[in-house]
């Protein structure tokens, strides 16, 4: 795992940089109400297993 930055400048604890930028899609994803959220959430976790916000979203 290594501090990751994405495009609005917030950093995340991740495994890559492209994790922090599929976050970012599931963020926009969750608050646009998007019908493809859970699909959004399985790409990123299964990108990133272990990134500890993915975990987060997962449980919310």
């Amino acid at each position: 795992m290594q501090q990751v930055t994405d495009a609005n400048g917030l950093s995340y604890t991740a495994s890559n940089s492209d994790s922090a930028d599929k976050f970012a899609e599931l963020t926009r994803a969750y608050l646009g109400f998007r019908p493809d959220t859970g699909l959004v959430l399985k790409d990123l976790l299964t990108a990133d297993p272990d990134m500890p916000m993915a975990q987060c979203a997962k449980g919310y």
